[in-house]
């Protein structure tokens, strides 16, 4: 029997799975590290690399527990898109990760569109917005506020790429991560040079670009030795945690639409014909499988979202959720008026604004926390319903819906879903685990062609289906239309308060 690996290294926690060559899966593990994404003001996060690097290392012996480790062959990785991690010419990391949910760096897209002529002229050299999350917005920022440390940049990568690094020595990036810089013409698959020439980037720093299930070098021998697996084992390019996450969930063919509800949050679905992403709504990047592409859209904050409203209003206790979840469930659909906005960490889609914030429209005194609960599961799927829009034009109409990620299993949230968006919702078999197994399956698909990665990843089984119930649709139809409203409402409020944290956040 041969056994592929892959490791999905998320913002707070990390997952890997062991699968064979069926693609039936042997093994599954886990890991938190919870606490470590540090908050620096001015919607700035920061997080040590090396948190990532220990807890991706002890989850891959996890998952080798009880497995003839002889039979690895071979190894793919996942992770967080956007962050990034700048290395010296000792391959030594010079700060902290700038994080994928990082949002100081507004001026300095401002200065890069300009630079450009226009966020036209932009789109024309990438097919993207440079967003507040893009690698090369967080570049710019570095360069223009810590100019010493800048100086001493050779290479720049994403975290995915820096814990390949450890396995196999080996510095790229794939061309999915590549196009989450935004300095990437996802179009002709290559860095773009003018681009880089217009806003002074040394072409120097960045990565080679493969395919996601290129070959990216054999495992290193000590760390063969530290896992107790071959020096043969093979690691592939891997790629980024929406993309591949989507084709984990087997949402490779037409019509069928990816939502992953992790710490933040995307819908997504796969195409075979390019897109012109005139206006930016969306990011469409290159896939994981070669000669496809991938639109979507992403929210930043959901399992951060529900863990916040655990921590805040059940302590943490012991069966949080299960209580919550309980009680969210004794509520009728649209919590008596109640509407929760989820833009706890700002708002990426439909619409970028970073000053965005969340809030709850509606509350008074009858309600208690289930309907709260209640009104943050069904907020972050009218987001998601409302950001799909954006996508259709580019992948077709919504045939159905794949949820993975952790919040998947939660079933009142997946007929929730079911609900809002008034189409069959299937949570896909080994729900939390469709990016780790995205991964593995680029392993075990090591330099395949189109048609045959796509055999592969679709053969996702779907553990459970939803159907609309049509009554509750057409009450969360009604709730939609004014929960469209919020953003419009509240956009001046959003930016008064941004200044006023300005003024007085210690």
């Amino acid at each position: 029997m041969s056994i592929y690996l892959g490791l999905d290294l998320g913002c707070t926690g990390c997952k890997a799975i062991a699968v064979d060559d069926q693609g039936n899966t042997v093994n599954t593990a886990s890991g938190r590290y919870d606490g470590t994404l540090i908050a620096k003001g001015g919607n700035a996060y920061d997080q040590d690399p090396a948190v990532l690097r220990d807890a991706g290392m002890q989850c891959l012996q996890d998952v080798l527990s009880g497995i003839d480790r002889n039979d690895v062959k071979a190894i793919g990785v996942t992770a967080q898109m956007h962050s990034m991690v700048v290395l010296d010419r000792d391959k030594k990391v010079i700060r902290p990760m700038i994080s994928c949910v990082d949002a100081r760096n507004d001026k300095q897209i401002q200065e890069i569109y300009e630079k450009c002529g226009g966020i036209e002229n932009f789109l024309s050299m990438t097919n993207n917005r440079m967003v507040a999350s893009c690698t090369g917005g967080k570049m710019i920022w570095m360069r223009e506020n810590e100019p010493e440390l800048f100086q001493r940049v050779r290479y720049v990568m994403t975290p995915k790429d820096y814990f390949r690094m450890q396995l196999t020595g080996e510095i790229l990036t794939d061309e999915s991560d590549a196009s989450g810089f935004g300095l990437y013409d996802v179009k002709r698959r290559c860095w773009n040079k003018s681009l880089l020439e217009l806003i002074e980037i040394p072409a120097s720093i960045l990565p080679e670009v493969r395919a996601s299930n290129a070959f990216a070098g054999n495992i290193l021998p000590e760390i063969a030795g530290e896992l107790g697996i071959p020096g043969s084992t093979k690691v592939v390019a891997g790629g980024g945690d929406a993309v591949v996450q989507t084709a984990g969930a087997g949402a490779v063919s037409k019509g069928v639409y990816s939502i992953i509800l992790g710490s933040g949050g995307n819908i997504s679905a796969s195409s075979d014909v390019f897109y012109e992403n005139k206006k930016g709504d969306i990011q469409f990047y290159a896939a994981s499988i070669p000669g496809m592409w991938v639109a979507y859209a992403g929210v930043m904050s959901v399992g951060n979202t529900t863990n916040w409203f655990r921590e805040v209003f059940m302590q943490n206790q012991r069966d949080a959720f299960a209580e919550l979840e309980k009680a969210a469930a004794a509520v009728d659909a649209g919590c008596n008026g109640l509407l929760f906005y989820p833009s706890m960490l700002g708002q990426r889609n439909p619409i970028e604004d970073t000053n965005a914030k969340g809030m709850f429209l509606g509350l008074d005194m009858e309600h208690h926390a289930g309907d709260m609960f209640r009104a943050v599961l069904e907020g972050i799927a009218m987001q998601m319903r409302e950001i799909a829009d954006t996508i259709t034009p580019a992948c077709g109409p919504m045939e159905s819906v794949v949820l993975s990620g952790g919040g998947s299993c939660n079933d009142l949230w997946c007929q929730i879903f079911a609900d809002i968006f008034q189409i069959p919702v299937q949570r896909a078999a080994n729900s939390a685990y469709c990016g780790a197994r995205g991964a593995a399956i680029l392993g075990m698909g090591c330099g395949k062609d189109k048609p045959e990665l796509q055999k592969l990843f679709g053969n996702n089984g779907k553990e459970r289906t939803w159907e609309p119930d049509r009554e509750k649709s057409a009450v969360y139809q009604e709730l939609f239309e004014i929960y469209k409203h919020i953003y419009a409402d509240n956009r001046e409020a959003f930016a008064r308060i941004k200044k006023f944290r300005d003024r007085y956040e210690k």
